[in-house]
């Protein structure tokens, strides 16, 4: 029963997020699993109309969202080993990193790609 209740409150909050964020209440009370419910309610243009001028919650859904997006595999973000740009993992083979070891491949082609750094964290960036 407390699932379903913790979802009513959200479909409440989503649906009355600006006046929500216009009372003086304090939102950090919310959790991260709370913060994800709410990212997947709610759609990036209906963040872009929300008025929060004290950045109550607003800018810790975008942040959720973007951690969702950047989990998945094809789309994650790293920072090249040789140059230190950031690049997304599936763009690696289309771009040509300026400091990378160059090498031939089979059919003469000349390839310098980006390489991943190992222990590069993209929350400490």
């Amino acid at each position: 029963k407390m699932a379903s209740l913790v979802h009513m409150c959200l479909v409440y909050v989503c649906g009355n997020m600006n006046d929500i964020l216009k009372m003086p209440i304090d939102l950090n009370c919310l959790n991260q699993e709370l913060l994800s419910e709410l990212s997947n309610m709610l759609t990036v243009d209906v963040l872009d109309e929300l008025n929060d001028r004290k950045d109550k919650l607003v800018s810790r859904i975008y942040m959720r969202k973007l951690e969702e997006l950047l989990l998945e595999e094809d789309k994650m973000i790293t920072r090249c080993t040789y140059c230190g740009k950031l690049f997304a993992l599936r763009n690696r083979r289309k771009m040509v990193c300026p400091k990378a070891k160059i090498y031939i491949d089979y059919h003469g082609n000349v390839i310098a790609e980006h390489v991943p750094m190992s222990k590069w964290d993209m929350n400490k960036f």
